[in-house]
């Protein structure tokens, strides 16, 4: 599937957990991930707030940081950066799972602000995107962050045709079209 990679195999369990964090913590990540120990911990006093929110969502999230498995020896910042690892979770729930919640969408409002690696929604946007445009290129990012080959430089050019620069320039034109779209079409 999506997720899965060359000479990758995935966790055969996963662990969920529900932690109690005492309200001195009460800032604490809602949820995260131990992809070494194939564990997800979810916050149970956030969880419980939530049922009918982000819950789900954030599982999804976390899950997909389980499947991922990218920070073993030999990932740095540069073969794995932290915004493509994050962006990639956030694309599996807002893209994947939850289109129609529309997460992503926020960067219709200021398409000149964002950035295809500014992380979470909006790398998911722009990664959602890219995939639109050439099918399959998940894929190839996903097994590049896991193998640690990816090189940002390198990567989309390989994989597209074009370099990150022109795929954020075509990103971003889109924005702008769809944000006018929705200005007339609401005028």
């Amino acid at each position: 599937g999506l997720r899965a990679s060359d000479g990758w195999t995935p966790p055969s369990k996963i662990y969920f957990q529900f932690v109690v964090v005492k309200l001195e913590n009460a800032d604490h990540a809602p949820a995260w991930a131990v992809p070494s120990e194939s564990r997800v911990s979810l916050r149970a006093d956030w969880f419980r707030e939530n049922l009918n929110g982000e819950a789900l969502g954030s599982t999804i999230h976390e899950l997909t940081h389980v499947m991922q498995n990218y920070w073993t020896e030999g990932a740095n910042e540069k073969n794995c950066p932290e915004w493509a690892s994050e962006g990639y979770a956030d694309y599996v729930r807002w893209v994947l799972f939850e289109p129609e919640s529309k997460g992503c969408d926020f960067v219709y409002l200021a398409p000149n602000k964002y950035h295809y690696n500014d992380s979470y929604r909006v790398t998911a946007h722009f990664l959602g995107f890219v995939e639109s445009q050439f099918p399959g290129t998940m894929k190839k990012f996903n097994a590049a962050l896991r193998d640690h080959s990816f090189d940002d430089g390198k990567f989309w050019k390989d994989a597209t045709g074009k370099t990150v620069k022109e795929l954020e320039a075509d990103w971003k034109a889109d924005l702008k079209k769809a944000a006018a779209d929705l200005k007339a079409k609401n005028a």
